[in-house]
This record gives structure tokens, sequence and C-alpha cells, in this order.
């Protein structure tokens, strides 16, 4: 007799998907719903842009366990590195974000397409040099408008 297998099954000891809708209903309730969709990229995107420093380790920590690409781009060909880049959200917290999102290999649009664009890389220098990222420090989510 065949078992019958979940397509998507949860991994780990109470599975990863489980853990991390766990931990977004405890500090990220406002991306519940796409936690439970499995919607990783997006989140992630989402993260970048308000520089949210603690949901982007979260999810770095997890990529090898859940489908979650750092270069997938939004409709307007934003990556999660160019929402960080452009965003005015948590400015304190911006250069965290940037620096653990290219450190984890994220690329912009441009790079991406390809294009040469001198401002993406100055602005880089400008906002990772000399900085040195602690990985417990802990930052919160940053609060919606």
């Amino acid at each position: 007799m065949q078992r019958q297998t979940d397509v998507n099954p949860p991994l780990g000891i109470f599975g990863i998907h489980d853990t991390l809708e766990h931990i977004a209903s405890k500090n990220h309730t406002y991306y519940l719903p796409l936690f439970k969709q499995r919607e990783y990229s997006l989140i992630f995107r989402k993260a970048a842009c308000e520089c949210n420093a603690e949901l982007i380790k979260l999810l770095l920590k997890c990529s090898a366990l859940i489908d979650l690409d750092l270069n997938a781009t939004s409709s307007n060909g934003n990556t999660a590195l160019d929402w960080a880049f452009e965003s005015s959200d948590n400015p304190g917290h911006r250069t965290v974000v940037v620096t653990l999102l290219m450190d984890a290999g994220a690329k912009t649009g441009n790079e991406l397409r390809g294009v040469n664009e001198s401002s993406d890389e100055a602005l880089s220098d400008e906002l990772t040099d000399g900085v040195d990222i602690e990985e417990d420090v802990l930052i919160l989510p940053c609060s919606m408008l």
C-alpha cells in the first residue's frame, strides 16, 4: 500500500514552514498571509524595502530550506537590494540591511540586466564603508504606517 505524501512536506522537527509562520505570527503579523502562502521572495523584498534586518537575517538563515530567490524582481525590475538602496524607512538600519544583502550575494536589477550603473556602486561603497555587522544583533521590525 502506497502512502500519500504532501507535495511540499515541512522540513525539520516542526517543519521549517511551520516555524517561519510561528515566528511571523509573533513578530511580523503584517507578513503572516505571505508566510502562509510561502511567498518568501516577496517577503524578502518587502523586508528589504522596510529595512527590516531581523526578518532579512531569518530568511537568509533559512534560505537553503525554503524557496528564496535573493535576486527575484518586482514587476518594476527591482530586487531586494534595489529596494533597500531606495528605502527611506528606518534609515538607521539601511546600512545593515544593504550589507546583509550584499554579503549574501544579492544583486541590483541593473546588475541582473547587465547595466553598468556607477551610482549603484558608489552608493554601495558609501553605505558599507567600514561597517562590521554583528551576527547577534536583533533589530525590531519597522512600524507600519
